[in-house]
């Protein structure tokens, strides 16, 4: 929800991850993760913050974790379609945006 009001901070966050050490890609990984983790408690504000982040990113990569993203797939889908879209989609959407799909390339 704060990317949405503060779409700097999301690239903020990469930048310093980035400049952290950590590789782009993995980055973008957590971007997506603390995306759907937020949409998640969005829609169950009961849930457990560090379950539902583990959850997220075992979906998000297959159970391989962020640090197994070598590349993203469309990153300006990514980040002009897939992201923005999590702050608005409906709790009870069946599907997350066909910008989202298959966009973490992993090892």
């Amino acid at each position: 929800m704060l990317a949405r009001r503060y779409p700097a901070i999301t690239v903020a966050t990469a930048f310093l991850l980035v400049g952290c050490g950590v590789p782009a890609p993995e980055a973008a990984c957590e971007e997506v993760v603390a995306a759907f983790a937020d949409w998640l408690l969005r829609c169950d504000p009961g849930a457990d913050r560090a379950l539902t982040w583990e959850a997220a990113e075992r979906y998000a990569t297959g159970g391989l974790g962020c640090r197994a993203t070598v590349s993203i797939r469309d990153e300006r889908a990514l980040r002009d379609e897939c992201l923005p879209a999590f702050p608005s989609l409906a709790c009870e959407a069946a599907t997350l945006p066909a910008a989202c799909e298959d966009q973490l390339v992993l090892e």
